[in-house]
């Protein structure tokens, strides 16, 4: 059966195609103007249940033997060595943390050290699912001072891509996590960037809240680096629908906790947590804590000495030659 035609009014039984339009071109976006910085700061809600660890530690263990000016942990994937001469830096509560301590300390996180963790989290974290370990990786702390806009292949290898073999890399390795954190010192100031590929936030912590803006800016360059040597997607349409915080954390009252603060935040992200609950008075506990936990660890072996080497004396071929006639005139005078 055929359909009955369409009024005349409606085009005398056909339909009319609708004219198409031709798209308009898109327009190149502007990184500069796609992440929103809010200056309202950010309420973080899901905080660790800091205590200090009731066990003494054992400053002994292990110290029969070895390099006392080198302690090593061996890790799951890597050995971190620290300098003697550097450990005792966390046995000064009012001293500023380098870029080695807190380069290295992080680097201890990273491997599961200590066992003995003082961090219980106050719920289930809201990013862990089903027993999954927490995807978060911390970047070095000389990230940021190495960073060449000319030379980003360099500097990828070096502190961002997994070495594989001699001069093979894997760029892709830093997307198997969802959050990275980038501890970042600037003007004699530490502060921890925290980016989170899912919820598309750049998150700042702190402690005084002087610098958080600069940060963003900071990590927005490194990210948007990783992000075009690897030839990933990420993050978004070229950080479209991103937002850009500062959390809002308890200010510290002197003007040396900042690394402190920093490493202590780092180890509540890395549980699954959003924010440390340690205040300014527990810092030197912390410090403390630190500070016998690496003097725990065992001391680097001794390099055995290489046998010493026979010098051999190279003749010279004349005085050779001078040794033989003299040694045939003695002959004759005998």
């Amino acid at each position: 059966m055929n359909p009955e035609p369409l009024p005349p009014h409606l085009g005398f039984g056909k339909v009319k195609e609708p004219v198409k339009k031709p798209a308009p071109p898109k327009k190149p976006l502007n990184k500069s103007k796609d992440l929103v910085v809010f200056d309202e700061k950010l309420v973080l809600l899901h905080l660790d249940d800091w205590h200090l660890p009731v066990d003494i530690i054992d400053l002994t263990i292990n110290h029969s033997h070895g390099n006392r000016d080198e302690h090593i942990f061996k890790g799951a994937t890597r050995q971190v060595s620290l300098l003697a001469k550097d450990v005792q830096q966390f046995g000064d509560t009012i001293g500023w943390l380098n870029n080695w301590n807190i380069s290295n300390t992080v680097a201890l996180f990273q491997q599961g050290w200590p066992a003995s963790d003082p961090i219980v989290p106050t719920k289930p974290p809201p990013n862990k699912k089903n027993g999954e370990a927490f995807s978060c990786k911390v970047f070095s702390s000389y990230m940021w001072p190495d960073f060449d806009t000319y030379l980003r292949t360099k500097w990828m290898e070096k502190h961002v891509a997994k070495k594989l073999c001699r001069n093979v890399f894997d760029m892709e390795a830093c997307w198997e996590h969802s959050e990275w954190l980038f501890p970042l010192h600037m003007a004699n100031h530490w502060v921890l960037g925290h980016v989170d590929f899912v919820k598309h936030h750049i998150i700042i912590y702190d402690s005084l809240c002087h610098h958080w803006r600069l940060a963003v800016t900071m990590i927005k360059c490194m990210v948007t680096a990783i992000t075009e040597e690897s030839s990933q997607d990420q993050p978004g349409c070229l950080w479209v629908g991103w937002e850009a915080h500062a959390a809002l954390v308890l200010e510290q009252q002197n003007g040396h906790d900042c690394g402190l603060w920093v490493l202590a935040q780092i180890m509540a992200v890395m549980q699954g947590v959003d924010q440390t609950s340690m205040t300014d008075a527990e810092m030197p506990q912390f410090c403390h804590w630190l500070h016998d936990n690496m003097e725990s660890l065992s001391y680097a072996p001794v390099a055995p000495h290489a046998p010493a080497k026979e010098e051999s004396v190279l003749l010279d071929s004349n005085e050779t030659m001078l040794e033989l006639v003299d040694s045939d005139k003695a002959m004759d005078l005998n």
